[in-house]
């Protein structure tokens, strides 16, 4: 396959499946894929590189009761605006399947992780940093496609717990709570709709900017760049705190039978990153501490059920570097698979 992520450029990828390993249900998976953008020169919030190699194992029925387990062995880098990163680990997970749209599902992951370039010198480690993680993951599900859903919602809840008695070099705990609600409304028009929140707690003195939150992009919220950056002032700036929100009107274009080829799309985007609790302002405008608004439009276009095309026009109504205000722009965000 070939595709386009704002973050990360053009993209590659080879994957190797088989869905029924000698007649008993079970899974692997082995993939590869490769990102190639801003190759030279300084980093920036228009692309980067990436690469992740993983092998899959997935038994969906364990001792003939409807439980998944399994297990993932990867190794990724990711260059992104500040910094890069290199991890390398294993992945086990089981989970009961609760009923018809509702999973439950533990996972331990053991990594090691590394920096080997960053802006900012005092974050550079060549030397690997352990994570040893267990996590739990929440998830009901009662869209009617999974693909381009016209009604129904999915609500997910996950918890993570970093070193502390489990070892490791670090020590943190995050939680992340993600809903979304397809509503049906006159003609073929559907409201889709999106918020997330996410939390990082932790006693070290400096918390790893891999796990810190970073909103902006054609990701979060459009009309910005990645991290709220402003090219010619400042870095991008993470938090320990985080909210978006995605509102979406869709209405076919072009169908093929029951299926969608090309879609209009109005869309406003809300979100933004804070250090403390005391730093939150759920309000609009241009400063650190308060949220940023993004407006546009866009088409998708798919040519088959998990291959959507997105072309996403937006403009930032809130544009700062922090320390003054930057010129609003209309941007273009080019990417591969579905907002939320």
């Amino acid at each position: 396959g070939l595709g386009y992520s704002y973050e990360y450029g053009l993209m590659g990828t080879v994957q190797l499946q088989w869905n029924n390993l000698f007649g008993r249900g079970q899974r692997i998976n082995l993939m590869a894929d490769f990102g190639v953008g801003e190759t030279s020169g300084t980093p920036t919030g228009l692309g980067g590189r990436t690469r992740n190699f993983q092998f899959s194992f997935t038994e969906p029925w364990l001792m003939g009761r409807h439980i998944l387990a399994g297990f993932d062995i990867f190794s990724t880098y990711r260059y992104r605006d500040a910094w890069s990163e290199n991890r390398t680990g294993v992945t086990g997970k089981i989970g009961p399947h609760l009923d018809e749209d509702t999973n439950l599902l533990f996972a331990y992951t053991f990594e090691g992780v590394t920096i080997p370039d960053a802006k900012d010198e005092t974050l550079i480690s060549d030397e690997a940093k352990i994570n040893s993680t267990l996590s739990a993951y929440l998830t009901r599900d009662t869209r009617d496609n999974i693909f381009d859903a016209t009604r129904g919602s999915r609500l997910s809840f996950s918890l993570k717990k970093t070193g502390g008695i489990l070892g490791g070099d670090n020590e943190y705990e995050k939680v992340g709570i993600t809903g979304n609600v397809f509503i049906p409304l006159f003609w073929k028009f559907v409201l889709g709709a999106q918020a997330r929140f996410g939390g990082l707690r932790s006693n070290m003195e400096e918390v790893p900017i891999y796990e810190r939150y970073f909103v902006g992009g054609g990701e979060t919220v459009r009309g910005y760049e990645y991290g709220f950056r402003v090219p010619e002032i400042g870095a991008i700036d993470g938090g320990k705190l985080m909210f978006v929100s995605n509102i979406e009107l869709k209405v076919p274009l072009a169908k093929q039978g029951r299926n969608t080829i090309v879609q209009g799309v109005l869309f406003l985007d809300i979100g933004g990153t804070w250090n403390t609790v005391d730093d939150i302002h759920f309000t609009l405008g241009d400063g650190r501490t308060n949220l940023k608004a993004g407006i546009g439009f866009g088409v998708r276009f798919t040519p088959i059920p998990m291959f959507p095309i997105r072309l996403d026009w937006g403009i930032g109504l809130n544009t700062t570097d922090y320390k003054g205000h930057a010129p609003r722009e209309l941007k273009f965000y080019l990417t591969i698979g579905p907002t939320f």
